[in-house]
């Protein structure tokens, strides 16, 4: 009733409007108002945070489900995992729990059992942010456990799975653990991924973002946004400036900051990534600034080196780089210097040399390729009286059909052509072998199409030998990978004529 105070559209009738069809609760307010009538903003608060609750319960539902009935049982009890591992490689800690092959927890293992491991605190840092697990040792008194994988397997849970090496392990053993030297290698990989997205904002431009990446101890991948390949100038300088800021030996900081504050001061952050009210920001002075859990280097310098070995397309408007960094980016180098060194030698000069040594070969080859063709091409043409005058008659049509020898797919176009001009009228099928396999071509005179196609006599021949093809009514291609066929084929081009025109009924 318009103008009754007493009147009020419920919150949940708003919230039904809202969320079964679509329906902007601004757009209700409103005509709630112009009417004079109640407003339930309360109402439709509740009936919002309510639905969210059970959403949250659902989802929460739907993702128990999905887990492996150990990790249920240890998320039930609230077991988090701390990490250690951003001020050193070892700790100390107790197995709280172990979960065998089939997902369970279970008291004690002994050597050769595959199992994954829950310590509360650990210096393994979970894979997650692109980056790889750590890998390394679990040691107790009288036992070993070699870590393979280490996985958040959900939120704050962290598990380490591998195999024991030797002794046996309950629940409740003290235990040390230690991270391998893989450790060392992927934080310089992380932090030079940082240096490396910096230098190509600056190189290709802003509009350059993460569309992902894999931080590994032997190299790195990342995947950015970018409308054409990188050019090899751009790469150079996009090089150039990651191991400028390598030499400048920068200390590499770290921060916990609030959300909003890190942003606001001027943290990149992944788009779509899902943060938390507070978040580690990892800066490089002057150059970098990133929201990031990953583990890094002490400085810039620690990286020592850093090369791109390769940029390709992944996808419409994404590239990706991968890149070595330290003690692999040396051996990088030694590879391609060793490989450098065998081709001067097989060029029998210097490596300075071997451009215009390489060009030299490649134009003599071009040279002597273009003099077989033109041999093969005058010894196929050589034979075509012979050809020609090995015709049979079918129907009234003179039938050409015989196996070239071939350097290419053009001589058989070339010695078909010739083959058109001498026959006047008639069919032709011609094949050779090329690459290892078959390659046909199939000649009707104009005055001969409204009788037989050469598409439809090509295709039938290509079959013989595996393949198919087709073309215009005078003249058609096709190919097939059973070249041993060939002379089979060319036995039943005077049948295959024969049944195309009728004449065999």
């Amino acid at each position: 009733k318009d103008g009754d105070p007493a009147v009020e559209v419920s919150g949940d009738f708003i919230f039904k409007l809202y969320d079964t069809y679509g329906f902007p609760v601004d757009i209700v307010r409103d005509i709630a108002l112009e009417k004079g009538i109640g407003f339930d903003q309360q109402g439709f608060s509740d009936a919002m945070e309510n639905a969210r609750d059970l959403s949250r319960r659902q989802s929460k539902t739907e993702q128990f489900a999905e887990l492996p009935p150990g990790v249920v049982e240890l998320l039930e009890q609230g077991k988090q995992s701390v990490f250690s591992g951003y001020t050193g490689v070892e700790g100390e800690s107790v197995v709280e729990a172990i979960i065998d092959e089939q997902g369970s927890c279970i008291q004690q293992v002994a050597a050769g059992d595959r199992v994954q491991l829950f310590c509360p605190a650990t210096p393994f840092y979970a894979e997650a942010g692109g980056q790889v697990g750590d890998t390394g040792q679990i040691n107790w008194s009288g036992g070993s456990f070699t870590v393979e994988s280490t996985r958040a397997v959900a939120e704050g849970l962290v598990l380490h799975g591998g195999v024991i090496d030797s002794g046996k392990l309950a629940v409740g053993q003290e235990v040390s653990l230690k991270v391998d030297n893989n450790r060392c290698a992927t934080t310089l990989n992380h932090t030079a991924t940082h240096l490396l997205q910096a230098a190509m904002k600056q190189v290709l431009g802003d509009h350059v973002k993460q569309a992902g990446s894999q931080v590994r101890p032997d190299r790195l991948r990342f995947d950015f946004t970018h409308f054409s390949p990188v050019t090899h100038d751009e790469r150079v300088a996009i090089e150039q400036l990651v191991n400028a800021e390598i030499r400048r030996n920068i200390p590499v900081e770290t921060q916990v900051l609030s959300k909003d504050e890190a942003i606001a001061g001027g943290a990149t952050a992944l788009f779509g990534e899902k943060y938390g009210d507070e978040v580690r920001v990892v800066s490089i002075a002057g150059f970098s600034k990133e929201l990031c859990g990953g583990t890094h280097a002490g400085a810039t310098g620690d990286i020592g080196l850093f090369k791109i070995i390769s940029e390709t397309g992944i996808a419409a408007g994404v590239r990706r780089i991968e890149a070595v960094t330290g003690a692999g980016a040396l051996l990088w180098v030694q590879n391609l210097a060793a490989k450098a060194d065998q081709l001067a030698q097989l060029l029998s000069g210097t490596f300075d040399d071997a451009p215009e040594k390489v060009s030299a070969l490649l134009k003599q080859q071009k040279e002597l390729e273009k003099e077989v063709a033109a041999l093969n091409a005058s010894q196929a043409l050589s034979g075509l009286d012979e050809l020609l005058g090995g015709a049979v008659e079918v129907d009234g049509m003179q039938i050409v059909c015989g196996q070239i020898s071939l350097d290419s797919p053009k001589t058989l176009r070339e010695v078909g052509d010739k083959v058109r001009d001498k026959m006047k009228s008639g069919v032709a099928v011609l094949g050779g072998e090329f690459g290892g396999k078959a390659a046909l071509l199939a000649l009707v005179s104009k005055d001969l199409t409204d009788r037989i196609k050469a598409g439809q006599l090509v295709k039938e021949v290509a079959a013989i030998v595996g393949g198919k093809g087709g073309g215009r009514p005078d003249m058609a291609q096709a190919g097939g990978p059973m070249a041993d066929k060939l002379p089979e084929a060319m036995k039943a081009v005077p049948g295959i004529v024969a049944t195309l025109t009728g004449a065999d009924q």
